[in-house]
């Protein structure tokens, strides 16, 4: 399961990027010309090192005790009372927190040696620069030491003098005591251990004075370079284009995430529960136009006949399930081709043998007239009204009969609530196997709200990046308390998928 779950995330992002490849492609253009740019014009940069070789580590410490003991030579060298002694060795007037930013230490492994590496932007400061930390870590280790031998020096010098002053009481004892007495012979021997012990003392200090102070060694002086430090553009140009990738996703992600638009069938299902009955794909421009856009009429061999072929199958099946004959077909916004699919799944419908009657219930504007280029009156607004009857209204266009809207009214929200409609609802149903009815957006008046309980089932269409996920819910909560029965979406404009294997059947 985890590995489904990973799967499907990887799946994500490869639709945020497909859908946000311009993002990522300027984030990557932009970072790659800022990084070639910057390389090209940076100025030269001269390193030079000084070598230092650490005195040897005392003979019973481990492996993991000296590497410890150069990582804190390292920090010394690092440290502002060593920069700001080489600050001034070094000329001009620099300070020390200045020096450090140019300086880098490093160690080899397993090898008590320091590499001391100072950049600058001439050769000389380079050389100057690695040489001045190299004798400042030196000459500070030294004065270091130097002080620890003096402070332990006067620590011995203290004990041997305050021997001295117990000699001196012991003799002026035994002196008083009576000859070859027991008191006499006990503060001979207590002359004699602190006479042995101050002995002792004197030749630790001689020791201790004599000491060598080796704090370590310049073993390579620094150089002065002879030529500037190749400045690693391929390197910069690579984190560039890293950068600019990892730029380019996070702004894709983002972008994505604030994007409410319905992308496709997923968004539906996962994110509002509502199953997808079909896909249509987007028109050519050729047939975006009313008069154009009935597809399986005009194109009846191409991809967007064929998927309204594969949408009537899914419907049939839908409808079947639910013993439907009547169904309203919306949509939650304006202008996301409800009409143009209600027109061609009427087509394909009645193409398949079936009686089919297609019929215009968006009171409020014309759509199914300039499709199939007719009048809209007289039409089913006159219908309701009882001026006239259902046979005078009809219209057969090849294999469907269609209904227009008919003459203008005051309140078409109304009227479609009124009984008269529910008794020519019923009416319709007797004498066709199918009855759609085009209605006007969810969201936009009430018409369909009103309609659509006295309809077995409503057919939402959604446009993708047309409508929003939020307005999406909103139809289809306010098409529920109508108490409408959804039966599904039809996802419009969708992309087209399966190209290579409808060119394989002859598909255009």
């Amino acid at each position: 399961m985890d590995g489904e779950d990973q799967s499907v995330e990887l799946g994500d992002y490869l639709g945020i990027i497909r859908r946000r490849y311009v993002v990522v492609g300027f984030a990557v253009l932009l970072c790659f010309g800022l990084g070639v740019a910057y390389g090209l014009t940076r100025p030269d940069v001269y390193r030079s090192r000084a070598q230092v070789a650490l005195p040897a580590s005392t003979q019973n410490a481990n492996t993991q005790a000296r590497l410890a003991d150069v990582q804190t030579e390292l920090q010394v060298i690092r440290s502002d009372v060593v920069a700001e002694r080489a600050a001034v060795l070094m000329p001009g007037d620099a300070t020390g927190s200045e020096l450090l930013t140019h300086l880098v230490v490093e160690a080899p492994t397993e090898a008590r040696v320091i590499n001391i590496l100072y950049t600058a932007a001439d050769g000389a400061t380079a050389q100057a620069g690695a040489q001045a930390f190299a004798d400042a870590y030196l000459q500070v280790r030294e004065q270091e030491r130097r002080d620890s031998i003096e402070q332990r020096s006067a620590t011995y010098q203290e004990s041997i003098d305050s021997l001295e002053q117990a000699i001196v009481d012991a003799e002026t004892e035994m002196d008083a005591a009576p000859d070859d007495s027991l008191e006499e012979r006990r503060f001979e021997s207590q002359r004699d251990r602190l006479a042995d012990r101050q002995a002792q003392l004197n030749i630790e200090l001689a020791e201790l004075q004599a000491e060598a102070v080796d704090v370590g060694t310049i073993i390579t002086p620094a150089r002065l370079p002879g030529q500037a430090r190749a400045q690693g553009l391929g390197r910069l140009i690579a984190a560039s284009l890293a950068a600019g990738l990892l730029l380019g996703l996070g702004a894709a992600v983002v972008l994505d995430r604030l994007d409410t638009r319905v992308r496709g069938a997923a968004d539906l299902e996962q994110t509002l529960g509502v199953r997808t009955l079909g896909l249509i794909p987007a028109f050519p421009d050729r047939y975006r136009k009313r008069a154009a856009s009935l597809v399986t009429v005009h194109a009846p061999g191409g991809p967007e006949a064929d998927a309204f072929r594969r949408l009537r199958t899914t419907v049939l099946l839908a409808m079947r399930e639910n013993r439907a004959r009547t169904v309203a077909i919306t949509s939650s916004v304006a202008d996301e081709g409800k009409t143009t699919v209600a027109a061609n799944l009427a087509v394909a419908l009645a193409q398949g043998g079936r009686r089919v009657l297609l019929v215009s219930a968006d009171l409020r504007r014309s759509g199914l007239e300039a499709i199939f280029e007719f009048a809209p009156e007289p039409g089913l607004s006159d219908v309701l009204i009882g001026r006239v009857s259902i046979p005078q209204v009809e219209r057969v266009v090849g294999e469907l009969v269609v209904i227009p809207r008919g003459r203008g009214v005051p309140n078409p929200t109304d009227l479609l609530g009124s009984e008269s409609t529910a008794a020519t609802i019923d009416a319709l149903a007797e004498h066709y196997d199918l009855v759609i009815f085009d209605t006007p957006p969810v969201l936009a008046v009430a018409d369909v709200l009103v309609l659509a309980p006295r309809l077995d089932v409503t057919l939402l269409v959604v446009s993708v990046a047309e409508a929003a996920t939020g307005e999406v819910h909103d139809a289809l909560t306010e098409l529920n308390l109508a108490g409408a029965n959804v039966l599904g979406a039809v996802v419009n404009n969708a992309a087209k998928r399966g190209a290579s294997s409808a060119a394989a059947y002859g598909v255009k």
